[in-house]
């Protein structure tokens, strides 16, 4: 199904990471956010490039990453 639509998916994945960082679930939002950043780079999904981005500083920083 994934390959039907990996914008879609790469979507998805980001808005799971956000979800799962609001929840604390640091490692779960980690997980979604690599297979969001991964179809973005496989399918050059320059659109969602900026939100991956965004994604992993939100979450670096409410980990404690980032100061």
């Amino acid at each position: 199904m994934e390959a039907l639509n990996p914008a879609l998916y790469a979507e998805a994945s980001l808005l799971a990471t956000m979800v799962e960082r609001q929840n604390q679930e640091y490692a779960t939002a980690l997980t979604y956010l690599a297979r969001g950043e991964q179809l973005v780079r496989e399918h050059n999904l320059t659109p969602l490039a900026m939100r991956a981005a965004f994604a992993r500083g939100n979450l670096l920083a409410n980990h404690g990453e980032i100061a």
